[in-house]
Formats: C-alpha cells, structure tokens, sequence
C-alpha cells in the first residue's frame, strides 16, 4: 500500500485568506523571542525593541523588589535611589556641616512596560515596543531616581558612598565654607 501525503494546508488565523494564493508571511515571532532570557537570546535581541528586565538593572534586590510592586500595585511611578538608602540615613554617615550642603533632586531614569515589565532608557523606545511587541498596553510606568546632591558644589551623587567620598575634597570644603556663609 502506498503512503498518501495530505496536500490540505491550515493556514494561521493571522493570515488573511482574502486573495487565494498570496504568499503572505505570518507575522515574526517576537513573543518567542521576548520569552529567551536575555543571556541566551540570539543576536537578533534588541533592547532598544526589547527593553532590559528589572533583574538585569543594577541597582539592589530591593530596589527591584519595590519597582516590581509599584509597578504591580497599580501605580504610575516607583522612587528609589541608586544604592537603595533613603536621604535621610546620609546624615548617619556625614558630619553635620556637610550634611548641611545636602540635598536631593528626582530624574526620570526609565521608562517601564506594565505589560512585560521590561525598562527602557527613553520613552519612545517603550512607545516603540508596546506598537510592536506588547500591542495590548499603551501606559507608562516611570522610574524616579533620586539623587544626593551637594548644594555647595551643585554635584549630583548617586550613591551615599560616593557623596561621603565627594565630601572629603578640598575643593568640597572650600565651596562648604562659603556656602554655609564663612570664607576660608
């Protein structure tokens, strides 16, 4: 007995049947492509089209722990700092007159997918990925990044370590002086 092969084709539901005989391709796989962890994904994975998962970010687990519910709970924006500590525990590890030249400023750092998840260094590679890949979602969740800044010296820090060291210049000191309202 000879085989029979089925020469019947089952076309996908996303191509159009309207002209018989078109060669239309289906759409590209790129939900396959966003499903690869970013290590083993192939060389065609664009973060700029992709995005960065929270856990590739460098910042603290905790900080991504907090991203991750913001961003679950609903709201519009998550607030952190790069090294995971609040402003105020900087007065624990600086003396008071370098404390007084303390301050701290908010910039938008990225830009997140509710739907994926994924973070974006512009808002418009995000607007970008969600016409592409997440077509469902068009709302934007932010992230705020606080930074320590010395008001002396009008520098921007993004780590307490980093402003205890900036403290300990001789160029800090003089501004600190005049900016506390004493000449050197």
């Amino acid at each position: 007995m000879k085989a029979i092969r089925d020469r019947r084709t089952m076309k996908p539901p996303s191509v159009s049947t309207s002209s018989p005989g078109s060669n239309a391709m289906p759409p590209f796989p790129y939900n396959f492509l966003y499903s690869i962890r970013s290590g083993l994904a192939p060389i065609m994975y664009d973060p700029n089209l992709m995005g960065t998962p929270i856990p590739m970010l460098q910042i603290p687990e905790s900080v991504m722990a907090q991203i991750t519910t913001d961003m679950s709970s609903g709201r519009e924006s998550s607030k952190f700092t790069q090294d995971g500590k609040t402003f105020q525990q900087l007065v624990a590890i600086l003396p008071l007159r370098d404390f007084q030249c303390a301050g701290s400023t908010d910039s938008e750092v990225g830009w997140a997918c509710p739907q994926c998840t994924n973070v974006f260094q512009q808002e418009q590679l995000l607007k970008n990925h969600q016409r592409l890949i997440c077509q469902g979602c068009d709302s934007v969740f932010k992230l705020v990044q606080t930074h320590y800044q010395c008001r002396a010296c009008n520098a921007k820090f993004g780590a307490q370590t980093e402003f205890r060291v900036h403290c300990d210049t001789l160029e800090h000191q003089a501004a600190r002086e005049v900016f506390l309202g004493r000449t050197v």
